[in-house]
């Protein structure tokens, strides 16, 4: 069981655990792999939202070692922290324009998709 120490490191790891899920990266490749021969479009966005994925979960655990460091100062990470809402919101816009229209026939990818957007709300 995971424990956190005060509410605000609870919703600073929580934002950490949803963006950087080995095992929803792991569904999301597979779920691209098995639809690109039926939907090779829907598999190329798929691969675009794992890509995604895994750079904003490496670029949120670089911004949050750097907030660690010192809490009383301003942190010079503000661009770290621009891109990684900027990363956020092109993943939002792949998801909400391109994936959620066309998963309706998958219902796991679908929850996934769900799932993802939520992540995506959540940092953005």
């Amino acid at each position: 069981m995971v424990r956190f120490q005060s509410l605000e490191s609870f919703s600073s790891d929580f934002a950490l655990l949803m963006a950087s899920s080995e095992v929803d990266q792991k569904f999301l490749g597979l779920f691209a792999k098995n639809t690109g021969q039926d939907n090779p479009y829907l598999s190329a966005m798929l691969y675009k939202i794992l890509g995604l994925s895994v750079l904003l979960s490496k670029k949120l655990v670089r911004a949050r070692k750097l907030r660690k460091l010192d809490t009383t100062r301003d942190t010079k990470s503000l661009q770290l922290y621009h891109h990684i809402i900027w990363l956020s919101r092109e993943g939002l816009v792949i998801i909400e324009q391109h994936i959620l229209p066309m998963v309706q026939a998958y219902v796991e990818l679908k929850v996934l998709a769900f799932k993802l957007r939520a992540s995506f709300y959540h940092i953005y």
